[in-house]
């Protein structure tokens, strides 16, 4: 199967700077636009509308080239009216420390801990309430470079393996992005 996700927006988001701080405050809504069949085994959407308030904070020392990033946030989910089935409520901080040399790479570490705040409900929910976990970490490899005076390419890639996990799969998470930062 293939197809597009349920849509993100941020209807709502600031960022502001410090020195070598960096600060951000967003509101993200997960709309439930992807392809959702009950009974399917994997689903594009969730089928539900999720609220994500997101915090991030950034240290970013060009000096020494240490970099600390942050993001806390919380999703607040909706019922899925066609299962009845109510998602718990979440909360994650994702969180990476790296040193950048002179030739842009990067090199660090990088995690996240996940932790199901309140238990599934509804009448959907037949096995009860479980309350989901699971901490991760692992390296991360970067490169910043510039492509002229005002755009930078920037790449990342991540390999975050799941060290306790309670009430989801156990897994590993591999990222790779990129992108362009336009100044």
């Amino acid at each position: 199967r293939s197809g597009l996700g349920d849509i993100y927006f941020s209807p709502f988001t600031m960022f502001w700077k410090k020195g070598n701080f960096h600060y951000l405050g967003s509101l993200g809504i997960y709309a439930p636009s992807g392809a959702y069949e009950v009974g399917r085994l994997a689903n594009l959407g969730k089928n539900y509308w999720t609220f994500n308030p997101l915090f991030g904070f950034q240290y970013n020392d060009r000096e020494s080239g240490l970099e600390a990033v942050t993001f806390l946030g919380f999703n607040f989910n909706t019922e899925n009216n066609a299962t009845d089935y109510q998602s718990g409520h979440e909360f994650y901080l994702d969180f990476t420390v790296d040193k950048r040399f002179k030739n842009g790479f990067g090199v660090g570490g990088t995690g996240y801990v996940f932790q199901q705040i309140t238990g599934d409900g509804g009448t959907g929910a037949r096995l009860g309430g479980f309350k989901g976990r699971t901490f991760g970490l692992g390296p991360v490899i970067s490169l910043l470079r510039p492509l002229d005076k005002k755009v930078l390419f920037a790449m990342e890639a991540k390999w975050i393996p799941e060290i306790e996990v309670k009430n989801r799969l156990q897994g590993h998470y591999v990222w790779f992005k990129f992108g362009f930062i336009f100044n």
